[in-house]
Parts: structure tokens; sequence; C-alpha cells
């Protein structure tokens, strides 16, 4: 064998994703300690761009992780308007980046809800049967359970168990079903329950349309009717969220001048 050091500076050369290799002769025999290179996230290239506002709003907080940042806190903004830019600099020497970074703000919206004050619930009556199959492939073959009552109406809750053999999965198992019995029963609602179900309804359907991270910071009713079937509301939210998005920014040879795209 060669010298532990020039066996080492050898294994190192060649062995890739290697950074540093050990090797110890000991009688008749040898250590080799490995340690293997990291590689940074190897991130996708991306063109140069804005973040631009989604909507109109009232900037609550804004940070520019790259790019230059145009507007501050409590600034009103229009949809389109930019918010971080993707071009830093100044006229005389500017580059274009990848402007990165979170802004939030204050976004308003105005819904009508429609609550019926016959409300129709789901109660479960207490009975239950269960049931267990045997399962092979995309097949069931009732196993217990039988010649229990059937129900008019049921919820049935199932669960498979399938076998499994080290790291393979085989066609065949068990699966448990429960089933519940249920019936509906209709309420009358008093005029202040359908306001509070409405509330509900409208608060739900204002954060899934304002997306992940928002939050509603003040809500006012604009307006409320009621008959003898029904209390509708005019509602007006104000949400805190995130207000941006990309837009690229590309530059035309002709002119030098940069144009700038449709959000993507």
């Amino acid at each position: 064998l060669k010298d532990p050091g020039q066996l080492a500076k050898e294994l190192t050369r060649n062995l890739e994703g290697v950074s540093w290799v050990g090797v110890t002769i000991e009688g008749t025999k040898v250590n080799i300690q490995v340690v293997e290179s990291v590689k940074p996230e190897e991130k996708p290239l991306m063109n140069p761009r804005h973040l631009i506002a989604t909507h109109d709003a009232v900037v609550s907080y804004i940070f520019a992780e790259k790019g230059r940042p145009v507007v501050q806190p409590n600034k009103h903004v229009k949809k389109g308007d930019v918010l971080i830019s993707g071009i830093i600099g100044d006229e005389a020497n500017s580059q274009t980046v990848v402007a990165e970074g979170e802004v939030k703000g204050w976004v308003w919206y105005e819904y009508k809800v429609t609550v019926p004050l016959l409300h129709k619930r789901k109660v479960f009556t207490g009975n239950t049967s269960r049931h267990r199959y045997f399962v092979v492939g995309n097949r069931a073959l009732k196993i217990t359970g039988y010649g229990e009552e059937t129900y008019g109406k049921f919820e049935s809750d199932q669960r498979q168990h399938v076998l499994q053999w080290r790291d393979y999965t085989l066609p065949i198992g068990w699966m448990d079903e429960t089933v519940r019995e249920v019936t509906f029963v209709t309420e009358t609602l008093t005029p202040e329950q359908a306001i509070e179900i409405g509330l509900q309804q409208a608060r739900a359907e204002v954060l899934l349309e304002a997306g992940e991270g928002a939050e509603i910071t003040e809500e006012k009713m604009l307006s409320r009717s009621a008959d003898e079937k029904t209390v509708t509301l005019s509602l007006l939210f104000e949400v805190e969220q995130n207000i941006f998005e990309e837009q690229a920014i590309i530059y035309v040879p002709d002119s030098g001048k940069e144009e700038e795209e449709g959000s993507f």
C-alpha cells in the first residue's frame, strides 16, 4: 500500500461528493474515514422582477430582502403599483435584481349575506352498526355485521388496513366500517342567532379569499334587514393580508428601456 497520506489524497480526488478522507493503517487493518461535502441547494434561475400590489390597500408592513422599497407603512397603494422595485442604483449606474421581500396591507371587503330563519340541522340518533370486510385488491367481502338493521340516512366511516412485508405493500388486508344513523331536525332561529351565523359565514369566506396568514382587524355591520323567512346583512371587513405578487422586468434591446410584463 502507498503512504496513508497519499492514499487519502487520491481517494479525495477520485470520490465524487467527498470533502475529506482520512486513512490509517494498523497492522493488517486499514481504517478509512470519509466526510461528505455539503453542497448548497441549487436555486432556480429567476428573471429580474418587481413586487407589485395585488389589491387597493394601505401598507401596514414592508420588508425588502432584495430590491428597493418604493412605499412605506401607512401609504395608500392601488392594484398594480410597484411595492419593491427590482431596479436598484441611480440613472447613471443601475442594475436589475430579483426583488424579494414581504408586504402586508389593510384591504377592505364588503359582503352581503342572507341567512334563512328555518335552519336544518343534522343529528346522530345514537344507533350504530359495525362491519368488517376482507379486502383483496379493489374487492371487499363482508365477514362481520350481517343481519344488522339498515338505516335510511346514515354516515359511514371507513378505515382500511393493508398488510406490509418489509418495504412492500401487499394487495390484501381488511377494512373496518362504522355506520351511524342520522336524522335532520328543523329549527327556527331567532334574528340574533341568524346574525351570528351570517357573521361566521362571512368571516370564513373573507379569510378564504384573503389567503393564508390573513387576519380580520375590524368589522362593521353596514345594514341589516329581516322578513318572516330570512335575515340579510351588509358587512364591511378590514383585513390585514399579503398584498404582493411578482412582475417580470424585460428589457427591449432596441431601445434599452425596460418593459414590465403582466404578473405571473
